[in-house]
């Protein structure tokens, strides 16, 4: 019949040109995705992000030029690959640097911020002079140091001392936790620690005042009561005694 041949060849037709578009589609979609890759692939490797600029903020005692060798980078190095993870844990294995941050300014410049650790005590031995932070970190560990206005332990000794680890002796942590405490002022007056025992710290400032302080129970209380003792002095105080902070014993210079 006609028109039932007319009608499977126009069906016939729809159904191939619909096939086509199909197909067509098919093969737009696998070229997009194709330039797609390969221009993603050369960009991503393009020297166009080569880090061409190094810049370090917040180092003191570390150069710059120590940082950024730190970092390994070399000239092949892309913004875009840059591991900062691991480039960030290789630059606080340095014991000076307690953090790393780091921020890539497409296209080709890297900022390294750093935030060093801060010299607290000294301990004094033999031979050598051994530079603490607040947490007992090991920051150095020298014949001589360049750091000054820093109190001095005496009565602790270090064997071996490991710079970057951080030194959990007691009699230490016990002056560390004292020293804390103290009133911003006060500590900063602070010459030498002397630690005989857990139980018998002692302090001198650089105004002659002498602190014996005891053991580190209580020293919320202690620093608290040395605070108020010094606030509330009308005359030059040279001797506080807080081994027992609930009979404190003050007295005064002399005239």
């Amino acid at each position: 019949m006609p028109h039932v041949e007319e009608a499977r060849k126009r069906r016939n037709e729809k159904l191939r040109r619909t096939r086509t578009k199909q197909t067509l589609y098919i093969l737009a979609i696998i070229v997009i995705a194709c330039a797609v890759i390969i221009g993603g692939y050369l960009v991503w490797n393009s020297d166009y992000w080569l880090i061409k600029k190094v810049t370090v903020a917040g180092n003191k005692r570390v150069s710059a030029e120590e940082v950024v060798a730190l970092t390994e980078l070399d000239a092949d190095t892309s913004l875009l690959k840059l591991p900062k993870e691991r480039t960030k844990a290789k630059l606080e294995r340095h014991p000076w640097i307690k953090q790393a941050h780091l921020d890539r300014n497409l296209p080709d410049q890297l900022l390294i911020t750093i935030k060093e650790r801060e010299p607290f005590v000294i301990i004094k031995q033999s031979d050598k002079l051994i530079v603490l932070d607040e947490t007992g970190f090991v920051l150095q560990s020298k014949a001589r140091t360049g750091e000054s206005g820093i109190p001095v332990i005496n009565g602790v000794k270090i064997v071996k001392p490991k710079i970057g680890k951080q030194y959990r002796n007691k009699r230490v942590q016990a002056v560390l936790k004292s020293l804390r405490g103290l009133d911003k002022d006060l500590r900063e007056k602070v010459t030498w620690v002397s630690v005989s025992s857990l139980e018998n710290l002692s302090f001198q400032t650089s105004d002659g005042l002498e602190v014996i302080y005891g053991g580190p129970k209580d020293a919320v209380k202690k620093n608290f009561l040395i605070k108020k003792i010094l606030q509330e002095a009308d005359e030059r105080i040279i001797h506080i005694n807080v081994t027992a902070p609930d009979n404190p014993v003050v007295r005064k210079l002399d005239r």
